[in-house]
């Protein structure tokens, strides 16, 4: 468990050691937290990259932010229930409000990979492709729904404390001098 603590606070510090305005680090933060969150796996890094070098934040600090989030993996499949629920509510398919996780998908089977050998490859990947239909338009639009205030809370948070971070470097350069 130390060594987890350990490598988070020498991400930190490696963000907060980026020669950068802290509006940009904070950018790319806000940026690769909101990606980190969308289940777009493979995609999520390119993604955050491409976007964060459009809108002119540090392309690193964003990296760093979507690689952070896969401390979350152990918790993948609540996360991806509650972006399910919230997409479902949000579509106007789900008859709770967000925060009762008890909305079932009736449609989605529980696919294993040994269905890959028993129902024969073809079968197996369309009736993978037919639960992704079903299900991935509502996980999609949920993660979007909950990616979007964790984005923006990682933002303010990195521009507080970069900004905190640059005031305190220049106080020790300035008695330095």
């Amino acid at each position: 468990m130390k060594f987890i603590f350990r490598w988070v606070r020498e991400k930190g510090d490696t963000i907060a050691r980026l020669k950068d305005t802290p509006a940009s680090i904070a950018r790319g933060v806000g940026i690769g937290t909101f990606f980190g969150f969308v289940p777009v796996i493979g995609f999520k890094t390119l993604l955050s990259m491409g976007v964060t070098k459009l809108s002119r934040g540090n392309v690193i600090a964003s990296v760093i932010a979507v690689t952070l989030h896969d401390l979350f993996l152990p918790f993948a499949l609540p996360i991806l229930k509650v972006q399910y629920n919230v997409g479902m509510w949000a579509m106007g398919r789900g008859d709770k409000i967000p925060h009762n996780l008890s909305i079932e998908a009736p449609i989605v089977h529980h696919f294993k990979f040994s269905d890959f050998w028993t129902m024969g490859f073809h079968s197996a990947t369309m009736a993978a492709l037919t639960d992704l239909r079903h299900a991935g338009g509502p996980t999609l639009l949920g993660s979007v729904i909950v990616s979007i205030p964790l984005g923006l809370v990682a933002y303010w948070f990195t521009l507080k404390t970069m900004t905190r971070i640059r005031l305190r470097q220049a106080a020790e350069a300035a008695k330095e001098v």
